[in-house]
């Protein structure tokens, strides 16, 4: 009940009491006592009762009222705010369309290299972006942009508008610290060579001077990414013409292209010569005859650099050290060496017995140093600010840019570069007018011509040669090794020094050794098997290398003899192994890891097999039991497997696995199987 409020709660409580007597004796007694009651009370009860139903009539018909009311007040507020506020959404509308045009004209004019053009468009852009960002800020906060139905068009408008204003921003912050840099570096008409040594240096110190502009940069395409992520809607975008998986895989591309342009921004000048001059070391390997970091060291280079120019370059025959320092220098040799090689003294050209590279360059330049002392014609180079190993992959790669190259009568392809120079410094030099000591300044003239060609192409190629150099970089063609302390733990970050990875997750990586097999590796195929089981013991992994000799024996390929090293998580044991030749299997603990070490010789056209099975250490272990587990195979700089196998079986359920691709199968819920190869460091993570 809602009681009338003109009237006393106290006598309508009354009344209502009346009338359930009135009720009662009208039913059950004589009608006169109703009559005397009645008079007796002096008031009249049925009329008081038509009074309320009338008035609840009239109650309800109020309230009918009033909800018209409010509908229609809602209505027209609605209807108000959509006049009041439509111009604003038109014109966020509006200018984000234009920001759009002018962003692409800015892209276009960059590609173009106009750049002074695509920094006017992309300013232009930026106004239009911040018009529209602030219009449908605006819009967003009016009671029309709550309606359940608009609502998350409006959130995917803001998304989309603050994607594209961080873009433009990304674009401005390259353009505007690029002014002066830019136009020189990728105009077809500058060629570099040509350039003098001032404006080369201008050139460094302004490259120098982007990061601040390349680190923010960065950021806008992180938030650029975000809010493209955060969109819900296609049809939104439809209007815009815009494919959101498009848009999105561009930034990522273009975002990963400056995280990495970062490191090189930075390292670019120093490597350059620039402010100071910078002395290189370079340690040719070759991959064809396999060692720890990469290859055999045949060639070593020396160069010295200064604004860019290549002041001084000379490449020699690793043996010109080594020959005069026979029976001079005193090292002690790794027994294994000592063994399989015959020798009695730790040569230079065998100087990168460990597989973590910092630790074989200490190697190396104690050597040098040592051998360079005792030599007959000792070389007028001491202190190196650089050391960088290279495999012949990486000049195939460049060749790829720069075309063929002549150099003593001959054409080097690509195609054929390997085989040609292995012929041309092995055994065909003195056809050619080198002499054996000599023989080696082929590989120093070809670098010198390749290095004309790509500065002189440099506004055609120079993502090519970004791509070329990172994707050598990532798959540990390219070592780096820098005397500075803060350089050194850049490239590190970025994983371009070849190290031994120090953490303390599951852990292996293959270290081949060729020792006396000529160039066989050539034509060695290499398959990697990793299987690891969870029981109530433990975690235990089995490790296969599948060697498949496809050879014949001939003055560059023999019979493989290698000795093999698995490192493996510290604290490791061993509980059987197979497939190796000789003594017991060596186990031993050094770079934060436990390694095993095992010869194994296979003959041409055969296949064999090295297995090892170990147990994991309790920290992997307990870090599966936190529930995750994750696992490293580092790639051996220089090696080819040809395929990776990974299979994990746990005793849990798995709830995630990464990478979650196409060559990723989960059999059943507590395994999954990984095919792939291992041209880079690959890594796998599984949530239980």
């Amino acid at each position: 009940f809602i009681l009338p409020f003109h009237l006393n709660p106290a006598r309508i409580e009354a009344r209502f009491v009346d009338k359930l007597c009135i009720f009662m004796f009208r039913k059950k007694h004589n009608p006169n006592l109703l009559t005397n009651y009645l008079q007796a009370t002096g008031e009249n009860l049925l009329d008081d009762l038509n009074f309320i139903k009338k008035h609840r009539r009239r109650r309800w018909y109020h309230n009918i009222q009033l909800v018209v009311y409010t509908v229609v007040t809602l209505v027209l507020f609605f209807v108000i705010n959509i006049l009041v506020f439509y111009p604003s959404l038109k014109t966020a509308y509006t200018a984000g369309l234009s920001a759009k045009t002018n962003l692409l004209q800015s892209t276009y004019a960059l590609r173009s290299g106009q750049f002074t053009t695509a920094t006017e468009f992309a300013r232009l852009a930026d106004a239009d972006w911040q018009t529209s960002m602030k219009r449908v800020t605006i819009f967003s906060y009016t009671p029309v942009a709550w309606l359940p139905g608009l609502r998350p068009y409006i959130q995917d408008a803001k998304h989309l508008v603050m994607a594209g204003y961080n873009l433009n921003q990304a674009t401005l912050a390259i353009l505007e610290s690029g002014q002066e840099y830019l136009p020189l570096l990728f105009n077809a008409d500058v060629k570099y060579s040509e350039l003098t040594s001032d404006s080369k240096g201008l050139i460094l110190r302004d490259l120098y001077n982007s990061q601040d502009a390349l680190a923010q940069a960065s950021t806008n395409l992180a938030k650029a990414l975000s809010n493209l992520e955060a969109i819900k809607n296609q049809e939104l975008l439809n209007q815009y013409q815009v494919n959101l998986i498009e848009i999105i895989d561009n930034t990522k591309y273009v975002k990963n292209i400056v995280d990495k342009s970062l490191p090189l921004t930075k390292a670019l000048p120093k490597l350059a010569g620039y402010p100071v001059p910078s002395n290189y070391l370079f340690i040719l390997q070759n991959q064809d005859e396999l060692r720890p970091t990469g290859g055999f060291i045949g060639t070593i280079g020396l160069a010295r650099v200064s604004n860019g120019n290549i002041i001084k370059l000379e490449t020699h025959d690793v043996y010109h050290l080594d020959m005069p320092a026979t029976g001079k220098v005193t090292t002690v040799i790794p027994p294994v060496l000592q063994k399989y090689l015959g020798v009695n003294q730790w040569f230079l050209r065998d100087a990168n017995w460990s597989p973590d590279w910092p630790t074989s360059v200490q190697k190396i330049l104690e050597l040098y140093t040592a051998e360079n002392a005792v030599a007959t014609q000792p070389y007028d180079w001491q202190d190196f600010d650089f050391v960088i190993g290279l495999t012949p992959q990486v000049v195939v790669d460049l060749m790829n840019l720069t075309g063929p190259v002549r150099v003593g009568g001959q054409m080097y392809w690509p195609e054929n570069m390997v085989d040609l120079l292995q012929d041309s410094t092995g055994k065909d030099f003195n056809q050619l007018g080198y002499s054996r000591w000599d023989r080696k300044n082929i590989v120093g003239q070809i670098a010198l011509i390749m290095e004309l060609k790509l500065l002189d192409s440099l506004a055609d190629n120079w993502g090519n040669l970004f791509s070329t150099v990172i994707n050598n970089l990532d798959k540990k063609n390219i070592l780096l090794y820098s005397q500075d302390y803060e350089l050194q733990q850049m490239f590190s970050t970025y994983g371009w020094t070849g190290q031994i990875d120090q953490g303390d997750k599951d852990y292996v990586m293959v270290v081949d050794a060729n020792l006396a097999a000529l160039k066989t590796d050539a034509v060695i195929n290499r398959r990697i098997d990793y299987e690891l089981t969870e029981d109530d013991q433990g975690l235990t992994a089995n490790l296969t290398i599948n060697y498949a000799n496809n050879g014949s024996f001939s003055w560059k390929t023999t019979r493989y003899r290698s000795y093999t090293r698995v490192y493996v998580p510290l604290g490791s044991k061993l509980l059987r192994a197979s497939g190796y030749m000789g003594e017991e299997v060596t186990v031993g603990e050094e770079l934060g890891k436990t390694y095993f070490g095992a010869f194994v010789s296979i003959e041409p056209g055969t296949l064999a097999n090295l297995s090892f099975s170990y147990e994991l250490p309790e920290k992997v272990e307990e870090l599966a039991k936190l529930g995750k587990y994750e696992l490293l195979i580092q790639k051996q700089p220089g090696s080819r497997v040809s395929n990776l196998k990974v299979d994990l079986n746990f005793k849990n359920k798995i709830e995630l696995y990464k990478p979650a691709i196409f060559y990723a199968y989960l059999l059943g819920d507590r395994r999954v199987r990984w095919d792939t190869g291992l041209e880079a460091d690959r890594q796998f993570s599984v949530n239980f």
